[in-house]
């Protein structure tokens, strides 16, 4: 079977990706990419850890997928595909993880199936900490979340001090151009309406018409400049 191989630096006192991975297999979530093996390659140089991912390669991107479709064709396909990828971000955050970096690269299609990739921006929530627990709840409904204690351990990091630090990252994670509004306007909470908000803007951009290019449309300039997106 096809497989990528991802080799990628993490702080250390931040959420390893692998982890993120072993909270959404606790239970099933649909249109995650398959996981043959991950690990460490170095745990602590200067504060980095070396992080391995192999796993299952999820094609094209939505847009790249799209592209080439007739307007009739993408209206038969993308509700299904938006049905797909909002049913592994609400299955995701039952399981106690926001991905917040949804984004035109991280939503892949392969065989008309939905994948979304790249949870390594990922936020576990529900660590059995009060005051982690009250500050997601005053965004959207808690839902019935794990103690993800034993895959901390099995990563080597502290659950409450990663938690305290993806809280604090939480306006600052994530593709600009892609970000829900709340959080270019620096908002101290994130939830899964969130990232529902970015996937908007990911439909938005893989639907346009064929032969638009990105710059084409005034809004998508700002790509590469996240202080013009945020502006």
């Amino acid at each position: 079977h096809d497989a990528v191989l991802k080799l990628s630096w993490t702080p250390v006192n931040r959420l390893p990706e692998g982890a993120a991975y072993a909270i959404l297999n606790k239970r099933p979530v649909e249109g995650i990419p398959e996981i043959f093996s991950k690990g460490l390659l170095i745990s602590n140089l200067n504060g980095y850890r070396l992080e391995f991912v192999l796993m299952e390669y999820c094609g094209q991107s939505m847009a790249e997928y799209l592209k080439d479709k007739a307007d009739d064709q993408k209206d038969e396909l993308v509700p299904g595909f938006v049905k797909q990828l909002t049913l592994c971000l609400a299955q995701a955050n039952d399981t106690g993880i926001l991905h917040r970096d949804i984004s035109v690269g991280n939503v892949c299609v392969k065989n008309d199936k939905v994948y979304v990739i790249d949870w390594g921006c990922a936020k576990v929530i529900g660590w059995g900490a009060a005051g982690d627990a009250a500050r997601d709840a005053t965004r959207d409904a808690t839902p019935t979340q794990l103690n993800h204690i034993d895959v901390a351990e099995q990563w080597g990091f502290n659950a409450t001090t990663v938690g305290q630090v993806e809280v604090a990252k939480d306006p600052f994670t994530g593709t600009p151009l892609f970000m829900g509004i709340p959080m270019l306007s620096s908002s101290p909470i994130r939830g899964i309406l969130d990232d529902m908000e970015s996937v908007f803007y990911v439909v938005l951009d893989a639907v346009r018409p064929a032969g638009t290019k990105r710059d084409d449309v005034q809004g998508f300039k700002f790509l590469d400049s996240p202080s013009l997106a945020i502006t």
